[in-house]
């Protein structure tokens, strides 16, 4: 009887593996950052990346409206750690959930 199931919203089925961002990895090398992430299957109209240091507040870093699969952050510091917040906002402008990312660098 399909009677006796709970009604769920939709965003009640969204399980980890349903992330809009998904794959989110970092790398530092040579003072550089470059962060990735694997294709957005759905498309975006935005993607909002800001950056924190240090536990300082995060500012706005970056917004990227094209379908682009990573970015480089070339203004770091040795021995600092950042946090960059990603939110998409899907075609139909809906947001969905801010993944996040901490990065340290370390003195080479």
């Amino acid at each position: 009887d399909l009677h006796s199931f709970p009604t769920r919203r939709s965003s009640d089925l969204l399980s980890s593996d349903d992330r809009v961002l998904r794959g989110l990895q970092s790398r530092v090398k040579k003072g550089k950052v470059t962060l990735q992430w694997l294709p957005i299957k759905d498309g975006f109209s935005e993607m909002i990346i800001y950056k924190a240091i240090n536990g300082d507040k995060p500012m706005l870093w970056r917004s990227l409206t094209t379908p682009v699969t990573s970015v480089e952050d070339s203004d770091i510091q040795p021995d600092n750690t950042y946090l960059y917040l990603f939110k998409v906002i899907l075609k139909d402008n809906s947001p969905t959930p801010t993944e996040k990312i901490e990065v340290k660098t370390i003195n080479n």
